[in-house]
């Protein structure tokens, strides 16, 4: 961006540029190096973009950063940014308005909306290399809808300073950023965890507004899967929320299908600065970053032992597996009476084995002591399947079935020496025969020679 005509501030850089759309107009906000600066053009159709304006320096954002922006229902425009220490110690929003957008009037004065606890450059556990900020967010409703003209703003709360227990908050507007809303918490949890790096999108065909952040709330160092590596609060899932006017939330949806580490990437910028959300026509799309376990989608099963005796069986369905790009699962034959509580097989639903769902990747092995069914699982992944593995109550074959319905299976790979078409050994004891597996549309697919 060119046209500031000014450099201020203790920043020297171009960044944490923002952009969005309105009827017919487009508006960019920039950090120009010290304050945030913006500009804005014409749209008379797909494709169809005037020139932007001469820049503005939006009054009173010298050294305000982490910068949004919305575009109201008058073609009014907000900017929001945060006044905030250089590390770890608190910040403040503020919300400048532009009331006739590409008209001659220019920014107005700032607004101060809340005190957040959360610096430019805040650490927290499931943040540690890169850091957090209170990454506020607008979403100007332009509907037609009861609440017309209401501005929402989102922003990461630290209850306490450097407590770690950052929570979701929105306040709204509705006499253009002139006077807000009390804070409404939008996490439901009852954690002491980090909900952090939030962002809102609102709907244009119905006024609903949609919310998502990072979320640690079933990080509590217990293990499991909402635990990677043993220590509370430094792993994160996806979550989201829905509301109708800013005042009341919906119950928390869990958003990502994993847990995810992101100081185990190995990339120095943890899940980096931003994230995206888009709401259109009911559908919330989020994007965001994620290095959980790929392990969901249909399956393959393969009979598998802790002894290890059955590798052709195992090499088989990774082949399947790769080829197919399905899910490899190893059914752990031995599991049962191996934990001191068994975990329930897939239709259960009911006691301890909750919490790791009906599928286990190697963080949740590792912590159910399996390092030897993990390391099978390790071995199929390096040999191009997406492997984890499965720990079942029962041994029948009426479970065995079950389960591989529920995983939408369409093979299971069994080693030849159990009696597959006769009569199957104790291990598999339950059913009399193979029949109940082929009628549930399970084929059984035998390895090795009788």
């Amino acid at each position: 961006m060119t046209g500031a005509g000014e450099r201020q501030g203790i920043f020297r850089f171009v960044d944490q540029e923002t952009v969005t759309t309105g009827v017919g107009m487009v508006w960019l906000v920039v950090n120009a190096g010290g304050p945030m600066v913006a500009t804005g053009a014409r749209v008379s159709g797909f494709g169809q973009v005037g020139p932007f304006g001469p820049v503005e320096i939006i009054p009173g954002t010298n050294n305000c950063t982490y910068g949004d922006v919305a575009i109201g229902p008058g073609g009014q425009v907000m900017n929001v940014c945060t006044l905030t220490e250089s590390g770890q110690g608190g910040g403040s929003i503020f919300v400048s308005v532009d009331p006739d957008g590409l008209g001659p009037s220019g920014f107005g004065g700032r607004v101060k909306v809340a005190d957040t606890h959360v610096g430019g450059f805040d650490f927290i556990p499931a943040q540690p290399d890169r850091s957090v900020d209170a990454e506020p967010g607008l979403a100007w409703d332009r509907t037609g809808g009861p609440h017309t003209g209401r501005a929402y703003l989102v922003y990461a709360l630290e209850t306490k300073n450097e407590s770690d227990d950052t929570d979701v908050e929105v306040q709204y507007s509705d006499d253009s950023g002139v006077t807000w809303s009390p804070p409404v918490r939008v996490n439901d949890d009852r954690t002491r965890n980090s909900q952090f790096l939030p962002k809102i999108a609102l709907d244009p065909t119905s006024g609903q507004v949609g919310v998502a952040w990072y979320d640690a709330r079933n990080d509590l160092g217990q293990g499991g899967p909402g635990d990677t590596d043993g220590i509370a609060n430094t792993d994160a899932q996806l979550w989201g929320a829905f509301s109708s006017d800013g005042r009341t939330f919906t119950r928390n949806v869990r958003i990502s299908a994993g847990t995810s580490n992101s100081h185990a990437s190995g990339n120095n910028i943890d899940y980096g600065d931003y994230s995206g959300l888009a709401f259109y026509g009911g559908v919330l799309r989020p994007a965001w970053s994620d290095n959980h376990e790929d392990i969901g989608g249909p399956a393959v099963i393969a009979y598998t032992t802790e002894a290890d005796t059955q590798r052709p069986v195992r090499q088989a369905a990774q082949a399947h597996a790769r080829e197919h790009g399905c899910v490899l699962v190893l059914y752990a034959a031995d599991a049962a009476g191996f934990l001191s509580e068994p975990l329930p097989n897939a239709l259960d639903g009911e006691g301890a084995g909750d919490r790791f769902g009906d599928r286990l990747g190697l963080a949740d092995l590792e912590y159910l002591g399996r390092s030897d069914l993990a390391r099978q699982v390790v071995e199929s992944r390096e040999a191009g399947a997406r492997a984890c593995a499965w720990l079942p109550k029962d041994h029948g074959t009426g479970a065995l079935a079950a389960y591989a319905s529920a995983q939408e299976a369409h093979i299971v790979f069994l080693p030849a020496q159990l009696p597959v078409y006769d009569e199957l050994s104790a291990l598999l004891r339950g059913v009399k025969s193979s029949t109940d597996l082929e009628q549930s549309g399970i084929e059984i697919r035998v390895v090795g020679s009788r």
